[in-house]
């Protein structure tokens, strides 16, 4: 026997979601997208991190979704123009705010924000054919620190070039791939181990200050011991990456953030990001299959090796 009481505290459920007074740009989009007065409900259960696709009614609404998209800043609802988000974040802001009872969505776009903030947790979402995802640029003044690292590590290689009489392309922080980054690597570890210049590096100011700039460099990159290029290039890799996802998924130490990648066909699938994972991820592993790369200042990454 259904009691009243429960029938009661649905519709009160869902009477709360249609009076909601704080109406989104999303929420307009997805009412001017539908053509509808009030936006369906989710019918199913969805939970952050669990990888269920829509189902039913739901799939059908979660697709007609997926390519619809905000307008950018200080254009009308609607209107023709650049899109504002990318493929499924529309979507799925609709498949948690609109269950019963709501999961809170919102809208978090903006430099290097999360594309949605939902339950408390950053959500990256992407929309990628490939097993790489792209994460955006690392140019900002954020990334000031590992900018300047890079860049005397590239200052560094063109030195050690020259004294080895060798001249390579020398890389630059706008425009390096992984196998440029480990060759330059190589080249600073042996300024590093040259017991000549450690020989002379008290006696002669410059060369004193050429090794102990690599000493900073790799100081700063937690490396001490015996370590090579693919170690010394994955802990390069491992900053930019922890400083560019603790950023994007609004990373804290209580709180993981979540990357997902969402099909045209409805399918999702999320990978879990916390500040310990990022902190444990070996250093060769980001070597790996080019799990970790960079190029043209964007970094991409393959989630479904770094992150289980």
């Amino acid at each position: 026997m259904i009691k009243l009481s429960n029938i009661l505290k649905e519709v009160m459920e869902k009477e709360e979601q249609y009076n909601d007074n704080t109406e989104s740009t999303y929420d307009k989009v997805i009412k001017d997208a539908l053509k509808v007065d009030q936006i369906p409900l989710v019918q199913g259960k969805y939970k952050l991190g669990d990888n269920k696709s829509p189902q039913g009614p739901d799939l059908e609404t979660f697709i007609k979704l997926y390519k619809v998209s905000p307008p950018t800043s200080g254009k009308e609802v609607g209107s023709a123009g650049t899109k504002g988000s990318g493929n499924g974040e529309i979507a799925l802001y609709w498949l948690f705010k609109y269950q019963t009872p709501s999961i809170p969505a919102r809208d978090s776009r903006g430099s290097d924000n999360p594309d949605l903030i939902i339950d408390g947790h950053g959500v990256e979402v992407k929309s990628m054919e490939s097993n790489d995802l792209a994460l955006g640029r690392f140019g900002h003044e954020e990334y000031k620190e590992n900018i300047l690292l890079l860049n005397d590590i590239f200052s560094l290689y063109a030195l050690s070039s020259v004294i080895a009489h060798k001249k390579p392309r020398i890389p630059t922080v706008s425009n390096f791939n992984q196998n440029e980054l480990k060759e330059a690597l190589k080249g600073v570890i042996e300024l590093y181990n040259d017991e000549k210049l450690k020989e002379l590096k008290d006696s002669f100011p410059i060369i004193g200050n050429i090794y102990k700039k690599t000493e900073i460099i790799f100081n700063k990159l937690s490396l001490e011991g015996n370590f090579d290029e693919v170690e010394a290039g994955g802990a390069v890799l491992k900053r930019l990456l922890t400083t560019k996802l603790t950023r994007k998924l609004n990373l804290n130490s209580k709180a993981p953030g979540y990357i997902v990648n969402i099909s045209s066909s409805g399918d999702i699938k999320y990978y879990r990001v916390t500040i310990e994972m990022l902190e444990n991820l070996d250093n060769k592993k980001i070597m790996d299959g080019n799990n970790v790369t960079a190029q043209q200042s964007f970094l991409y990454i393959k989630p479904q090796n770094l992150f289980k």
